[in-house]
């Protein structure tokens, strides 16, 4: 399933949102861009593209992102 190639990332930001809501919008969005980094260019594309953090009106939202292909 290529879904649970996000799976890691994904667990871990969510963890991180949680843990500190103070900071529940710059720490899990600096540990996505510093995963980002560690992927090669084409991986890191996907993964940008995946793996969303967003802020919603009740708090720091994370999801990957699917659809046909995926």
């Amino acid at each position: 399933m290529p879904q649970h190639a996000f799976g890691g990332s994904y667990y871990a930001l969510k963890a991180l949102a949680a843990s500190d809501r103070e900071h529940a919008e710059t720490v899990p969005a600096a540990e996505r861009e510093w995963q980002a980094q560690q992927l090669p260019e084409d991986l890191k594309q996907e993964f940008l593209i995946r793996v969303v953090i967003e802020t919603r009106r009740t708090g720091i939202f994370v999801t990957v992102r699917k659809d046909g292909d995926f």
